[in-house]
């Protein structure tokens, strides 16, 4: 019997190593797949914000590719320049087409922010439906997302990471859109023994009857931990509780809210707020009173404990004992598409509470009322007009106190029921094998039938006027660069700063338009040499991209090369919109179409074992000591002689 090929999944999202919920989420998946499902399943992962040729991306036993490129050069012109394109390329859209061509994958999974991951759409392969494609996208406020509702019915595959998000796509009429919560290995939470959970305070000298409050969260905006400070403090002045009482955060307190002033701002002893610390040196990590950065590990006796980042962070395995070490778990946010500290806190068994909003209204729903709700009041986020939630401080101080009252044993039901609920929704063996069954389920993709050719930009589109400079710069955006964005992009929000500034809406205009033209000689497919005519033994390219007023202005120049180089044909390149200023142009042999290509001089004058296409290359508009643009072959002339008398 002849064994089945493999179909070819090219996966989409951060790399498995990177400390984020995405990357996390990469990680338990791809791993289950390998492990149940590579004898049918051939997993190639594009990995979001990760540099071609990373060493990280080998340690996997996968296919990982980057997605920037790993030229210094090439980063630094993509950093440079649209910020719109720089974000895009950091979510994959550079680098997917070659991947594509390369690789030649059954099934994309792409799983991301939806507004970092929908250049997918434009794709004529998914377009014209050729290759098959799911979205796993994470959707956390009302109203949602405007182009994910928009693009809603061009995608057949719809998975969002909360029912929340599923419930609101269903009333808007969407009703294929469906819930596929991110995956959580269940194996690597757990109540650990009681004694254990003694020794660890007792190692981290908590008292072991105190009654400790944990909140783990990236310390973005969007966490309330202003919220959970004010809660707590309300509930000590109302409630006067007699055991120990401390707020353990474990997050990054130098990346955004500034907690230590909280601390000074609502009266709370500081010695009441404890930090997750970790010891660079060493790698122990320690429970300590909040207190800046850089104290003195009592392991390793350096001065080397930071509180943990995205970058330097615990193992699981510690996260566990964190875990373990608190008493209940309160998680206040404005928005999220899934808490993931909120499930392993879970599966822990401790009593936990998060706001009512978002994906919490999911976990409150979903877990019929084990997860407890906190009240909280809308709000509308500005720029985005979205509602988010802010987490009343009264609902947080009485829930502490339900809680604190709660009997052993029904804290331990408590605790059985809130871990069942997370094994039986977040389950990543379960997911993975979903995702498995997914893919068994859909077609080879035939790819002798249809062409990668990628679709043009339009640097010459009409733009109509719009008083709303949203709007307008939207047109920019499709009409010009053929891609859509909402109110949430950042290159958006760039281009609205600067026309507030210091730019006019000529000078956008122009910018768009040069960037389509630009990408668009990168993509053509051109042979050089036809450009060229045969009979021309001697050349050189004088190469001026742009503006239309420095072409004009180089003119002037012509007639002295000429009259340097009489036997040489000179040729001109410049974009197409300038050709005009050349015509008729007695000096120049031929104007040809500037391409990227012609920035680097070697590429132009040959080296080692490449011939070149000219002797010779003026390159005025780059010609610094940044870059080399001087050699010309030994065959330059000076007109003025500096030791002539």
């Amino acid at each position: 019997m002849q064994k089945q090929k493999k179909k070819k999944l090219l996966y989409i999202s951060d790399s498995a190593s990177a400390r984020t919920g995405f990357g996390g989420s990469s990680a338990t998946l791809l791993k289950n797949l390998f492990l149940n499902a590579s004898d049918k399943i051939e997993i190639h992962h594009l990995c979001c914000s990760s540099i071609k040729g990373d060493p990280q991306l080998s340690m996997f036993p996968w296919k990982c590719y980057g997605c920037l490129p790993n030229n210094q050069e090439e980063l630094n012109a993509l950093n440079n320049g649209d910020q719109h394109s720089a974000r895009m390329a950091a979510y994959g859209d550079h680098a997917l087409d070659d991947l594509v061509k390369s690789i030649k994958p059954d099934f994309i999974w792409i799983c991301n922010d939806y507004w970092g991951q929908n250049y997918l759409l434009s794709r004529s392969y998914i377009e014209s439906g050729k290759i098959p494609f799911a979205f796993h996208t994470t959707l956390d406020s009302l109203p949602i997302l405007e182009s994910a509702v928009k693009d809603a019915p061009k995608i057949k595959n719809f998975f969002v990471w909360s029912k929340f998000a599923e419930d609101e796509m269903h009333r808007l009429g969407h009703k294929h859109v469906k819930t596929l919560n991110g995956p959580i290995d269940v194996s690597k939470f757990y109540p650990l023994e009681k004694s254990k959970r003694v020794s660890l305070r007792v190692e981290q000298n908590i008292e072991v009857n105190a009654f400790v409050i944990g909140f783990v969260f990236r310390n973005q905006l969007r966490k309330s931990i202003d919220k959970l400070l004010l809660g707590y403090k309300m509930w000590k002045e109302k409630y006067k509780p007699t055991r120990p009482t401390y707020v353990a955060i474990h997050t990054n307190l130098g990346e955004g809210w500034p907690i230590e002033k909280f601390a000074d701002e609502y009266g709370i002893d500081k010695k009441e707020i404890l930090v997750t610390y970790i010891c660079r040196n060493c790698k122990k990590y320690e429970i300590l009173p909040i207190n800046g950065e850089e104290l003195q590990c009592k392991y390793c006796q350096t001065k080397n404990l930071v509180s943990t980042s995205v970058r330097f962070g615990v193992t699981d395995e510690v996260l566990n004992e964190i875990f373990n070490l608190q008493s209940v778990y309160i998680q206040a946010f404005t928005s999220g598409a899934q808490e993931n500290p909120i499930i392993q806190s879970a599966l822990v068994g401790n009593p936990t509470a998060c706001t009512n909003y978002s994906c919490g209204s999911s976990h409150v729903d979903t877990s019929n009322g084990v997860i407890s709700p906190l009240d909280f009041n809308f709000y509308k986020e500005i720029h985005t007009n979205f509602d988010k939630a802010s987490t009343k401080p009264e609902s947080i101080c009485e829930t502490l106190q339900k809680f604190y009252t709660l009997p052993e044993g029904e804290k331990e039901q408590l605790g059985q029921k809130t871990k069942q609920w997370a094994l039986d929704n977040f389950d990543s063996k379960k997911i993975a094998k979903f995702v498995e069954n997914f893919i068994d389920e859909q077609p080879y993709v035939d790819y002798t039938t249809f062409s990668f050719e990628k679709e043009e930009k339009d640097p010459n589109a009409i733009i109509e006027n719009s008083d709303n400079d949203i709007e307008w710069i939207k047109q920019l955006y499709k009409k010009i660069l053929k891609t859509e964005v909402n109110e949430k992009d950042e290159g958006l929000k760039h281009w609205i700063e600067r026309l507030s500034r210091d730019l006019s809406r000529q000078q956008v205009e122009n910018y768009f338009r040069h960037v389509a033209r630009e990408d668009n000689n990168k993509n053509k497919k051109i042979n050089f040499e036809d450009f060229l005519d045969a009979e021309d033994d001697k050349k050189i390219l004088f190469v001026m991209p742009d503006s239309i007023g420095d072409v004009y202005l180089c003119t002037s120049l012509f007639g002295s090369i000429k009259e340097m180089y009489p036997e040489y044909a000179l040729y001109v390149a410049t974009n197409q919109s300038n050709f005009d200023v050349l015509k008729g142009n007695p000096n120049i042999k031929k104007t040809i179409p500037y391409i990227p290509n012609m920035d680097q001089l070697v590429w132009l004058e040959g080296q080692r074992g490449h011939k070149g296409y000219f002797d010779i290359a003026f390159l005025p508009h780059i010609t610094t000591q940044r870059m080399l643009g001087y050699m010309h072959n030994g065959k330059d002339k000076i007109e003025f002689d500096i030791n002539k008398k």
